[in-house]
């Protein structure tokens, strides 16, 4: 009877053993799932800025001489969001006829500022001078510049080849430009092929990819 008993003791002990190395292997396959920090997310869309150009009007001239010139004042306002948005303003010539004798000149005061660095010109003012025997026909009209500083773009037109002028808006942009063309009287170059003939430069004013 004692040998029957230890045996069954045996076999108990091993299978208790058993149950408890499986419950350990399951354990191995748990895991825990858990977020920290704030659950929603909120991105909003760019409010970009918006541009308007004032060309105001065109400006003509008819039986200009050399040292006519042409002021043409364009004013920018910029709104909307704060994201600021690139622009070109394009001069764009027809002064096939006239070599470099139509020069360009573009200054930008601030739109607040204009009663004190404003571009001004006086009316034009034809004139007239012999040499030799020959009249010489001019325009003495003169335009300031100084109070506007330094240009923005300078330089003589060639042929229908653009001029551009970029620009970057933001919504509190309040500028005023100043397109200055003239006609130079060049006192060392015989003009008389430009007599009867015409230019023009037309301005555009137009978004820009950044």
């Amino acid at each position: 009877m004692q040998k029957k008993s230890t045996v069954l003791l045996t076999v108990i002990t091993t299978m208790t053993l058993l149950v408890v190395t499986l419950q350990s292997t399951f354990a191995y396959f748990a895991a825990t799932v858990s977020t920290t920090g704030t659950a929603a997310s909120t991105i909003s869309t760019a409010n970009v800025a918006s541009a308007t150009m004032a060309l105001g009007d065109a400006i003509t001239g008819s039986g200009v001489n050399p040292g006519w010139k042409g002021l043409k004042t364009l004013t920018l306002t910029g709104s909307g969001g704060g994201t600021s948005i690139k622009t070109r303003l394009t001069l764009t010539p027809s002064v096939a006829n006239f070599g470099s004798h139509i020069k360009y000149s573009v200054y930008k005061v601030a739109t607040a500022d204009i009663t004190t660095k404003a571009v001004t010109c006086t009316a034009s003012k034809p004139t007239t001078a012999v040499s030799g025997s020959s009249i010489q026909y001019t325009d003495a009209m003169t335009c300031d510049t100084s109070k506007a500083g330094e240009a923005v773009k300078t330089g003589t037109f060639s042929g229908t080849t653009p001029v551009t002028v970029d620009i970057t808006v933001t919504n509190s942009t309040k500028d005023t430009y100043y397109v200055l063309v003239e006609y130079v009287n060049d006192s060392t170059a015989s003009q008389n092929g430009e007599m009867g003939k015409s230019f023009s430069v037309t301005l555009s004013y137009s978004p820009l990819a950044s």
